[in-house]
């Protein structure tokens, strides 16, 4: 892990390849920037620098090797503003139409409307050899930060053919078949002239291996919002903080048998947050939330719709468990909530899930929608936006996972709620 930065990353600004894909989630979900933008940006800086590079050998045909995710989509990008700039362009997708996903499809399509010639590979390359001989320099878009495993054979093919021709390389974020954390080889990869990576430097070009095969390393600007690198470890101090305020806290009969104070857990720069009741008997024993029968349910609920624990908060209205699992009582919610509310402050959450009554009551009445307060019943799944001077907080009710434990039919709701959950969040 390189230094003690974001989580981790080192504050000169080497990631990982799961920090990086953290980082543009947080640019995405929090920041409001959206995908299709931060893919136009790479794949525009990356175009600049392959022109400059043209320009200086007096060449223009280029050839671009896309895969079928976003290191694929911003290689349609950077062929897209080529071409539009007057140079000769092919694009060579390995896979087929149906591969390509979301970003990339849609960039793909706009490529194909500009008229440039894009055709497949999926077990023949006669057809890539013919444009890589053709082309004065390739562009290498196959694979970015997300591959990790063994390449299949017709990518080794085709790195294997681009590396054989001997001609000018540049690759986006990170030469293909090398993994953009521990600089490894996958196989066989790319040895590029330049990689152009994207945001900042990834730790894998910094090892022996992915050094040598990247060549001259470009750290492009993509527009990821300034103070990123800082934001998530200055929210971890405030929480930290919290903490320790919160364990020296007496103001109601709840601290009196408590073992431990249960603040909350996950990510504190998350863009979604769920909010429980209060602790039980495993929680006040550990310190951790959802961590008996009722997190197991949640846990089960976030891994089906694709987010794991590490990517979001979850907390409780008090912090402190009531005594025998009882409802904790207005006066002792009165108390607790502004360590709640400082919570929501520091994470500043797009999303709030609000599990059960006692949470969806507080929420629902701290940001203004008093008159919709029911029981959970009425309003499990629906959501509520608030909208604020700039962007929008949706809150969103759901029944506590621990009602799931002795009423299946509970879960079948949650597991219908839970898409609606995803659905907002992305």
């Amino acid at each position: 892990m390189a230094g003690n930065g974001f989580g981790g990353i080192s504050m000169k600004g080497i990631v990982t390849a799961q920090e990086m894909k953290y980082l543009d989630n947080i640019t995405v979900l929090k920041y409001g920037v959206p995908s299709l933008a931060l893919m136009e940006n790479a794949g525009r800086e990356v175009a600049d620098i392959v022109r400059d590079i043209l320009d200086k050998k007096k060449k223009h045909k280029v050839l671009c090797v896309c895969g079928k995710g976003n290191n694929g989509g911003d290689g349609f990008v950077c062929a897209r503003h080529l071409f539009n700039n007057g140079y000769s362009v092919d694009v060579c997708i390995a896979g087929e139409f149906g591969d390509l996903k979301k970003d990339a499809l849609i960039n793909c399509k706009a490529l194909a409307r500009s008229g440039v010639t894009v055709f497949f590979v999926k077990e023949d390359i006669l057809k890539l050899k013919k444009s890589i001989k053709d082309a004065d320099l390739i562009v290498d878009a196959l694979f970015g930060t997300g591959i990790n495993g063994e390449l299949k054979e017709i990518y080794k093919d085709i790195i294997k053919a681009v590396n054989d021709a001997d001609k000018t390389v540049v690759s986006i974020d990170v030469p293909s078949g090398i993994d953009a954390t521990t600089g490894g080889d996958l196989g066989v990869n790319i040895q590029a002239d330049t990689t152009v990576t994207l945001g900042f430097m990834k730790q894998g070009l910094t090892e022996e291996e992915g050094k040598k095969a990247a060549g001259n390393v470009i750290i492009a600007d993509i527009s990821l919002p300034s103070g990123i690198l800082e934001a998530k470890p200055l929210a971890q101090k405030k929480m930290a903080k919290l903490k320790d305020e919160i364990a020296g806290c007496e103001e109601c009969e709840l601290s009196l048998n408590r073992n431990n104070i249960v603040l909350g857990d996950g990510d504190c720069f998350a863009a979604i947050m769920f909010i429980g009741e209060g602790p039980g008997a495993n929680e006040d024993k550990y310190g951790i939330p959802f961590c008996g029968a009722a997190g197991k349910i949640l846990d089960e609920l976030l891994e089906s719709n694709g987010i794991t624990r590490k990517e979001i908060y979850i907390g409780n209205v008090v912090k402190c468990r009531p005594p025998g699992n009882r409802n904790p009582k207005d006066e002792e919610i009165s108390v607790c909530s502004k360590y709640l509310d400082r919570q929501i402050e520091i994470i500043q959450p797009k999303v709030i899930c609000c599990l059960g009554n006692f949470a969806t009551a507080y929420i629902l009445n701290k940001f203004g929608f008093s008159k919709h307060v029911q029981g959970i019943g009425q309003l499990h799944g629906k959501v509520f936006v608030l909208r604020k001077h700039i962007g929008e907080m949706k809150i969103i009710p759901l029944y506590h996972p621990a009602a799931a434990i002795y009423d299946n039919s509970k879960r079948e709701i949650l597991k219908s709620d839970f898409k609606i959950v995803k659905k907002n969040l992305f």
